[in-house]
């Protein structure tokens, strides 16, 4: 290609930058990227400005179908095995060809006019939604990964509690990863199967966007939740430079307990402690020093707090189950587990809220649960009713700037917000469009 028609080809991508929900390409940074399609585009041919003629370029979208490999897709639009042979060489230490997925999408730019040598300009692998892989088929060959920026934007969004908190963020529209880390903040303080019809949430978050698009989202800032006519805060802060965010009350009190509040998420209570409870099975009353939690099968089971596992065994009244000792003082144990995370073993040092099991009837059980015991200084205790010790408060020194810092975070929190649908703003429409064909 002479350096006029490259340059000519340069300008002409420029010109048809396009919006993301169009699912073409734009040069940022020198570097060739594209937006992943919100819709299947169904024309096969959209009109471009009249000043550039719609013939020299193609762009096709497809998906990567079982079977496919980047040497049989080059080859179908008449590439020679000679530059697909060059380009798959410059590959390497970039991508690993051979990590192609189905259903991964891929974008071939295609020379219209040109009949002989090389048709295909560009191949483009959509690795993420913000990474790509860039195969360059013309001289000199070259391939790079093209990285979309990641704009942050804050969310507030708040709402009523009718069935679970699940399915208040659902009605919402929130995404499922916020909900899930909401109740990774709270794990410590909130016991989440107590929440109830009427109990309320407010929570500002980041919202991370690719090209107008939301993508996922980024640091929880704060969270108000009330249960039972009680207010719950939490506050994203970082004392100093040397120390990781961690979240605190309003109180300045670190949410991170030593131990969890509860082994699972979303259960229910079938049994308490009791000192005299009828076996269901066996039918004799006899203690029952430990919490039956009822889940369903395969439900993950957590540590409630760091430690060592101690013993991975099977009895015939317990099933499968596992021990943990954390530290010389307190030992938990895990019982009638249908099987055991994937690479646990005894010895293993594990952290509060890693998963160690799976829900399960393994033993004397009637159904699926989680028998939970639980021992301080070598006596069963009532885990539900223990003073869990605290986390590092933020402290004398940073109470005074914490307290400036989250002043206008609560009144946001205890004020209300928009509703997060009229926060979200639409990708705009563009007039122009290249053609493309699916």
């Amino acid at each position: 290609m002479s350096r006029i028609n490259r340059y000519i080809f340069s300008i002409t991508f420029m010109l048809l930058a396009f919006p993301s929900s169009c699912g073409l390409f734009h040069f940022e940074n020198n570097l060739l990227a594209y937006s992943p399609p919100a819709k299947p585009v169904r024309k096969p041919v959209i009109p471009l400005p009249t000043a550039l003629d719609t013939q020299d370029t193609t762009v096709i979208r497809k998906a990567v179908q079982p079977g496919d490999s980047i040497s049989k897709i080059l080859k179908s639009y008449g590439t020679p095995y000679s530059r697909i042979h060059e380009v798959i060489g410059k590959s390497q230490g970039i991508f690993d060809v051979r990590r192609i997925r189905p259903g991964k999408l891929y974008y071939i730019v295609k020379d219209a006019k040109k009949k002989k040598d090389f048709p295909v300009r560009f191949f483009v692998y959509e690795r993420s939604l913000q990474e790509s892989v860039v195969f360059d088929m013309d001289e000199p060959v070259r391939v790079y990964i093209s990285r979309k920026p990641i704009e942050t934007r804050t969310r507030t969004a708040e709402g009523r509690i009718e069935s679970s908190l699940w399915q208040a963020f659902d009605d919402q529209g929130l995404p499922e990863a916020l909900v899930s880390r909401i109740t990774g903040i709270f794990a410590w303080e909130i016991d989440f199967r107590l929440l109830n019809t009427g109990d309320q949430f407010s929570v500002i978050y980041e919202e991370e966007h690719i090209n107008n698009n939301p993508v996922g989202i980024g640091g929880v800032k704060a969270v108000r939740l009330t249960c039972a006519g009680k207010d719950y805060y939490a506050f994203a802060f970082r004392k100093n430079d040397k120390e990781s965010i961690a979240y605190y009350n309003d109180k300045g009190q670190n949410l991170q307990k030593a131990f969890l509040k509860a082994p699972l998420k979303y259960t229910r209570v079938s049994s308490g402690f009791s000192r005299s409870r009828l076996h269901p099975i066996l039918n004799v009353y006899r203690p029952h020093l430990a919490i039956d939690y009822a889940a369903p099968a395969g439900t993950p089971v957590m540590s409630v707090g760091d430690g060592r596992v101690a013993r991975i065994a099977y009895s015939r009244s317990a099933g499968k189950y596992i021990e943990i000792h954390h530290g010389s003082k307190y030992r938990s144990r895990y019982i009638h587990l249908s099987r055991y995370a994937d690479g646990i073993k005894v010895g293993m040092k594990v952290e509060g809220g890693d998963c160690i099991g799976y829900v399960g009837s393994t033993g004397l059980a009637t159904g699926p649960h989680l028998d939970f015991r639980f021992w301080e200084e070598g006596r069963a205790v009532d885990y539900s009713d223990m003073e869990l010790p605290n986390g590092d408060p933020v402290g004398w020194r940073s109470l005074p700037r914490f307290n400036r810092y989250i002043a206008g975070l609560k009144r946001q929190l205890n004020e209300g917000s928009p509703s997060f649908a009229a926060q979200v703003s639409l990708p705009s429409e563009g007039n122009d469009r290249p053609q493309i064909i699916n």
